[in-house]
């Protein structure tokens, strides 16, 4: 599965010179309305920016200038040494409801990876119209201070055709997710 580098500097959305294919974009938050893009103006790649998101945001809309609405999600800087981050400042985690984040795309996605961290076990799943199509697990909780055989921010990944939605769930715990990315 293709990765998302963290030291991409360049920043979208923009429109890139005709004939050029965006290779990797970071989506900042937009806090607009979707709008339609045109096939060169997408990236094979977008990585999230959730640095770009104020602390306690609801994340529902803050990407839907991508065609990207979340679910249940809120941005914070967690103050939980048990939650460490991985890379960046912010991380997502479900609220007002807890333990579980959907991401539904306009434009379907190929694959998806993000790090997660948990109280308890957590899936991400990957649907199309509805059915799931590919899963990952994380089997159990890998809370930072504990004597666990899974690390905090363990990365979670899946892949499919014209994948439509993802959800993580995490079965009555808590979680937090950092660095999704995506690709198309």
């Amino acid at each position: 599965m293709p990765s998302c580098s963290a030291q991409t500097t360049s920043v979208a959305p923009f429109s890139p010179p005709s004939g050029t294919q965006i290779v990797e974009a970071i989506a900042v938050a937009e806090r607009g309305d979707r709008v339609s893009r045109r096939d060169r103006d997408w990236p094979r790649r977008l990585r999230f920016d959730f640095d770009s998101l104020q602390g306690f945001e609801a994340v529902d809309r803050a990407f839907a200038g991508w065609g990207i609405g979340f679910k249940n999600a809120i941005a914070l800087q967690p103050s939980n040494a048990a939650f460490p981050t991985r890379s960046t400042q912010n991380v997502l985690m479900g609220a007002p409801e807890p333990g579980a984040i959907e991401i539904e795309f306009d434009r379907p996605i190929a694959w998806a990876m993000a790090y997660i961290t948990a109280s308890r076990r957590t899936v991400l799943t990957a649907e199309v119209g509805g059915e799931i199509v590919d899963r990952a697990e994380l089997p159990e909780a890998n809370l930072a201070g504990r004597d666990r055989p899974i690390a905090p921010n363990a990365l979670l990944q899946v892949r499919g055709t014209a994948i439509d939605r993802l959800t993580f769930y995490g079965f009555e715990g808590q979680f937090t997710l950092s660095e999704l990315c995506v690709g198309f």
